[in-house]
């Protein structure tokens, strides 16, 4: 599936803004520039997903957003606790 199509077929605003960031963290710079290494070519939105994929980019992109919901949190709360 295209990654635009995904992208369409996402109804839930906080999956679809994970989703995005996601999207956004595969078409980065550095995915392209490593997924071009390793494919000896400019790499396709498909290639692009996999090399991500196959290469701990969904993994860490789920730590990254564990670690940045949990600061939100704690400041969410530090911002309660002083009111």
């Amino acid at each position: 599936m295209a990654m635009e199509s995904l992208e369409n077929n996402i109804k839930d605003k906080s999956n679809k803004e994970r989703m995005q960031r996601q999207i956004d963290e595969i078409r980065s710079p550095a995915n392209r520039w490593f997924a071009g290494e390793h494919f000896k070519r400019v790499a396709t939105d498909e290639e692009l997903a996999r090399y991500y994929y196959e290469h701990g980019g969904m993994e860490n992109f789920a730590k990254n957003e564990e670690a940045h919901n949990a600061i939100i949190e704690k400041e969410e709360r530090e911002k309660k606790e002083k009111q």
